[in-house]
C-alpha cells in the first residue's frame, strides 16, 4: 500500500508476463494473474472480484495477442480501458447459479486450467 497526502493506494490485482529471449528476439510466453479477494473483500467497492478479475485478464490477454499491457490502465488504471471493461461485465446480470458457477470452477481446475493459490 501506497500512501500520499492521507489517500492510499491499494492493489488489487496484478498480471505480469513470463518471456523468453531466443536469437536476439523477446517473446511472451505466458502470463501469471494474480488477483487479492482478502483486499478486495475488504477495500473495493465490487466485493465479488469481477471487476478485477476482468481488469487482470483484459491485460492478460493484450499480452496474449502481441499488445502493449500497460495500455489498459492509460490514463490511469481507475480509468482506463481495462477498468472500464471490468465495470462492464461486473454490471452484467448473471448467466449461471452459484452451484453451477462453482461446479464449472472445480471443472477447470480438475482440468488444469485454474490454479487456486491460498
Amino acid at each position: 500500500m501506497k500512501t500520499n497526502n492521507n489517500n492510499a493506494s491499494i492493489i488489487f490485482g496484478s498480471t505480469d508476463s513470463d518471456v523468453a529471449v531466443s536469437n536476439g528476439k523477446t517473446t511472451v510466453t505466458g502470463s501469471d494473474t494474480k488477483v487479492d479477494m482478502n483486499r478486495i473483500g475488504t477495500y473495493h467497492p465490487d466485493k465479488t472480484g469481477v471487476t478485477t478479475l476482468v481488469h487482470e485478464l483484459y491485460h492478460n490477454n493484450a499480452l496474449r495477442t502481441g499488445q502493449d499491457a500497460a495500455a489498459g490502465d492509460k490514463p490511469t488504471s481507475s480509468t482506463g480501458p481495462a477498468e472500464q471493461e471490468g465495470q462492464r461485465v461486473a454490471a452484467q446480470a448473471p448467466d449461471l447459479t452459484k452451484q453451477q458457477a462453482q461446479q464449472e470452477l472445480q471443472r477447470l481446475i480438475t482440468a488444469g486450467a485454474v490454479r487456486i493459490i491460498p
